[in-house]
């Protein structure tokens, strides 16, 4: 008799069904003394069933599929529907065991509570996942299995530049308009007081200036900020930098609301903050999404001091690849 325990936690013992010639297999595992001993065995067995069978129901042993003696081939057995099987040892020789219906571990529950696995003849368990698992893989995008790595990333980076390229000429005609807005806001700084308090009876006139220029000085810090971290998100390719500025242009995007009580509403600019802060979201996204790709290059990822992504590849602008041996490659830093 070939039987090979191992333990396993929260389990038992695991035990082979190749070689078992003598004994009795009814839904437990016996020691090895019981199998020596076939008239023990038959005994203990048929106590065992007896007990079984007065605890269960009737309809509860429907599905239990006895295994017949060796001239009735296990494979003419019908186990549809079966919640075990009951097997007969003295007719469980090597050529029956390997026509069993068994092709995967089986749990067994054992008398005193204990549970055991079986195993069928030759089975190997799956090689575990590895520890950690990789977070991005082809199933996470499907579709880029088919698609060249280097290909990808060239596209990606090139679309990312194309967009860049616009936000940076919608943040430079906003620089203009607003340049030349103010500058007429200034010269005509007592037409629009005058205008201000034609509606505001009850303000005086140095009330009025006192909040004229406290909120021209409040749009000067917001314009500061304002393309300070718009170029700041351009320059160092960060999705926080676009983040943050989203926020400003939101914000600014409000101020102009409640800068229409000054007579400062502008509707071009208005339109202009509208458009860099949704085109801020979109790059920020974008950004996010090539930061992903690299599931095909596990260590890259962009240089601490930021790099212009000016090149064919990200390779050349400030992205590390990893090697077959998940070492880096290179590493070209690019300043801006």
């Amino acid at each position: 008799m070939e039987e090979s325990e191992e333990k396993r936690s929260g389990v038992g013992a695991r035990t082979s069904f190749a070689g078992l010639s003598t004994g009795t297999f009814n839904g437990s595992l016996l020691d090895e003394s019981s199998i020596s001993d076939p008239s023990a065995s038959s005994s203990a067995s048929a106590a065992a069933t007896a007990r079984q069978k007065e605890k269960e129901p009737e309809e509860s042993r429907e599905g239990v599929v006895p295994l017949l003696p060796a001239a009735n081939r296990p494979s003419e057995l019908n186990t549809s529907g079966a919640t075990s099987i009951s097997v007969d040892f003295e007719h469980l020789t090597d050529a029956v065991v390997e026509e069993l219906p068994i092709s995967q571990p089986v749990f067994l529950r054992n008398p005193d509570g204990s549970m055991a696995e079986g195993v069928p003849p030759g089975y190997k368990d799956k090689t575990p996942p590895r520890t950690p698992r990789r977070t991005y893989s082809f199933d996470t995008f499907p579709w880029l299995e088919d698609v060249d790595p280097s290909m990808v990333t060239e596209e990606m980076t090139e679309v990312y530049q194309r967009h860049e390229r616009l936000f940076v000429t919608l943040l430079m005609l906003e620089l203009v308009v607003e340049a030349a807005f103010n500058s007429l806001y200034i010269f005509y700084a007592q037409y629009s007081v005058r205008e201000v308090a034609m509606v505001y009876h009850n303000l005086t006139p140095q009330s009025l200036w006192n909040i004229f220029y406290i909120s021209f000085a409040l749009e000067m810090v917001f314009l500061v900020a304002y393309y300070a971290s718009g170029f700041a998100a351009v320059v160092f390719h960060k999705p926080q930098y676009l983040k943050m500025f989203s926020g400003v242009a939101l914000f600014g995007i409000l101020g102009q609301v409640i800068l229409a009580y000054m007579n400062k509403f502008n509707l071009l600019v208005f339109f202009l903050r509208l458009m860099a802060y949704i085109y801020s979201k979109f790059l920020k996204n974008l950004l996010t999404t090539m930061q992903l790709l690299p599931s095909f290059y596990p260590n890259a990822q962009p240089n601490g001091a930021g790099g212009h992504l000016s090149g064919k590849s990200m390779e050349k602008n400030g992205w590390r690849r990893a090697n077959k041996n998940g070492t880096d490659e290179e590493a070209i830093n690019t300043l801006g």
